[in-house]
């Protein structure tokens, strides 16, 4: 097993990056991302951005495969994906052309301009400590002082995706990560952001074993009735969408 803190490593390949590839297009993961996940980042950003997205310079970190990135990069007057792969760059690249690409290690990461809007997906739940630290501080030092950092959590401690992960890894299966609200939300803090919009969604668990079709369209369905049902921060939800905004600084 792949410790959390190789996380530069772990997500390298060209299998990785084609299996990554099918789940968002031929998979489940691909269904839910453009039918529930979709429309909740509209709505957040509708909510928490300063301006017109249209008007924002937008970076997209640990890119991988590009699905965030393709959403984005029509709507935004500029895109840059950065990630450590290569090989899931170069699938990136097909799904928007239009964007700028960087390989390279985000946790170094340093632009001549800072960024309006970042977007950091599935990321700081399958990084380790130091490394989701060390990148939350070069995402503070390239985002602009009213800027906003859209990131997820897809997997929180007390939701049935991570009860079953907790029970994987207490049987000795290898099994993924939890990351609570809690915890997210203080390393931010301790970074700088404070929270201005959020939301949890998400309350079955998503796999990548179902394909196209009946299941694919019912699964959102149910999920997406059920996130308008319960409450919009509920610590039973699968996965936490928020955004946070660089801290206003304490007068001098």
């Amino acid at each position: 097993m792949i410790a959390q803190d190789d996380y530069r490593l772990s997500h390298r390949g060209d299998e990785l990056a084609a299996s990554y590839v099918k789940d968002f297009t031929e998979r489940l993961p691909g269904r839910y991302w453009h039918e529930v996940e979709q429309p909740l980042l509209a709505g957040l950003l509708g909510e928490a951005l300063r301006r017109d997205l249209g008007e924002v310079r937008h970076l997209d970190v640990a890119s991988g495969t590009g699905r965030v990135l393709a959403y984005l990069q029509p709507k935004a007057a500029g895109s840059t994906a950065i990630d450590i792969s290569e090989e899931m760059l170069a699938h990136a690249k097909l799904a928007a052309p239009e964007a700028s690409f960087v390989v390279g290690d985000a946790s170094v990461m340093e632009f001549a301009e800072p960024f309006d809007l970042i977007t950091a997906f599935r990321f700081f739940l399958n990084a380790g400590p130091e490394l989701r630290s060390a990148v939350l501080a070069r995402i503070r030092a390239n985002l602009a002082d009213d800027g906003l950092l859209v990131a997820n959590v897809h997997a929180q401690p007390y939701s049935s995706l991570g009860i079953w992960r907790t029970l994987k890894a207490s049987s000795g299966r290898r099994s993924d990560s939890t990351l609570s609200i809690a915890a997210f939300r203080q390393l931010l803090e301790s970074h700088g952001f404070e929270v201005v919009a959020d939301r949890t969604y998400g309350y079955l668990p998503l796999t990548r074993k179902v394909g196209p079709g009946f299941l694919s369209t019912a699964f959102c369905a149910v999920d997406r009735l059920l996130n308008r049902l319960l409450p919009a921060r509920n610590p039973f939800a699968c996965y936490w969408l928020v955004a946070a905004r660089p801290a206003a600084r304490p007068a001098a």
